[in-house]
């Protein structure tokens, strides 16, 4: 949901920009990307309960305990599958200055949040997520 905010903030501010001059194959690339991304994500959603995803849960002060790990679907593949599709939207828009620096610092802003992740998945989910992720590539399919 945060991706969602920084995307609408960065639109709102680059009112104005000057876009990049780019060739049509990289124009074509970028909203590829996009596409992607976005169903990507729609795919992952499928995955997670949706009251806990967004907070509901939380706020009614409930626990996720019934959530088991995900290991099937997309994350046979990718161990955070929403976080590539935030990143495939985020790059994927790259179309000025600005497009840029918030696709930047979102990405490292990912990059962190999923080494937190990460712990909390392993404190929660123990040695079944550590074999997982000793097998499964963090946000893209391995080739090989």
């Amino acid at each position: 949901m945060q991706i969602v905010v920084v995307l609408g903030l960065g639109r709102w501010l680059a009112q104005g920009n000057q876009p990049f001059a780019q060739p049509l194959w990289l124009t074509s690339l970028r909203w590829g990307m996009v596409a992607c991304g976005l169903v990507l994500g729609l795919f992952a959603l499928r995955a997670y309960r949706l009251g806990p995803f967004v907070g509901w849960a939380q706020l009614r002060g409930e626990e996720d305990a019934a959530q088991d790990l995900a290991v099937a679907g997309l994350h046979r593949h990718m161990r955070h599958p929403l976080y590539t599709a935030a990143l495939l939207l985020l790059w994927g828009r790259v179309d000025h200055e600005l497009a840029l620096a918030t696709a930047i610092w979102a990405s490292l802003y990912l990059a962190v949040g999923s080494h937190f992740e990460e712990r909390r998945l392993l404190a929660r989910y123990g040695e079944a997520y550590s074999r997982y992720r000793a097998i499964t590539p963090r946000f893209f399919p391995s080739l090989f």
